[in-house]
């Protein structure tokens, strides 16, 4: 990040402190999506208007964990949060959805993944900000060891709002709906305990996303400018084989 293009920024946040709110709250939506979830869910609905569900018209039933990862993982020191923000609100775990999560992941199945990146304050910027990129990526630490390394980074997508700018509405919140294929694992895994009643063997893994500007190394862990991040905890069901414990099933 240059130093002139953090100054427009600090700039810009002394611009929105002083500036009252308007009675009228516009949004511009932008919805995008990878081809690799094309024949996976109802594209027209997607583009109406942000729903996903299947392409018969079911919806999905999802379910993860929304909260920090313990303190054994590594944080991100984030100077600047007023600005790219996942979901709603920076102080909040909202902006990634697991669509098909369900119960568990099932190893070698696709994983559906809603971002929803927002802009906020966006009539107050100016497009010489968006000349550069935002990324989004999302790592699983697959085989329990309390850090996210390169090979476990699931999605790394880049997006261009430059033609967005000037904009006149309020914010501006861009969906973007990605998939990933869930890898089989089991063999890597660090842990061999069972969790729940149900008979399988469930396992419990941190997932870290990412959003950044301008950043083409982001990571994990460390520190950038601007951006948020959020983490959230799947659940993935064991195949009966070998799983590092010495034994099978």
């Amino acid at each position: 990040m240059t130093g002139n293009r953090w100054g427009l920024r600090l700039l810009i946040f002394l611009l929105l402190l002083a500036t009252p709110l308007a009675s009228a709250h516009a949004v511009t939506n932008i919805f995008l999506y990878d081809e690799s979830v094309a024949a996976d869910v109802d594209l027209n609905a997607y583009l109406a208007d942000g729903t996903v569900k299947q392409p018969n018209g079911k919806g999905f039933f999802k379910y993860v964990d929304k909260t920090p990862a313990p303190a054994e993982y590594p944080t991100i020191a984030v100077s600047e949060q007023s600005f790219e923000q996942l979901g709603a609100s920076n102080a909040e775990i909202d902006g990634v959805w697991f669509i098909n999560h369900g119960n568990f992941y099932v190893p070698n199945k696709k994983a559906l993944i809603l971002w929803v990146v927002r802009i906020p304050d966006a009539s107050l910027r100016m497009p010489a900000e968006f000349q550069q990129d935002l990324t989004i990526s999302m790592w699983v630490d697959w085989n329990q060891d309390d850090k996210w390394k390169p090979g476990e980074r699931m999605i790394h997508h880049s997006f261009n709002l430059a033609d967005r700018f000037p904009a006149t509405d309020d914010e501006i919140v861009v969906s973007y709906l990605t998939s990933f294929q869930v890898p089989d694992v089991t063999e890597i895994m660090t842990s061999s305990a069972k969790y729940g009643n149900s008979g399988k063997d469930i396992r419990h893994l941190w997932v870290r996303a990412v959003v950044a500007y301008d950043d083409d190394d982001m990571s994990p862990d460390g520190a950038q400018l601007f951006g948020e991040y959020e983490d959230y905890r799947v659940s993935y069901y064991v195949q009966n084989k070998f799983i590092g414990d010495g034994g099978s099933r």
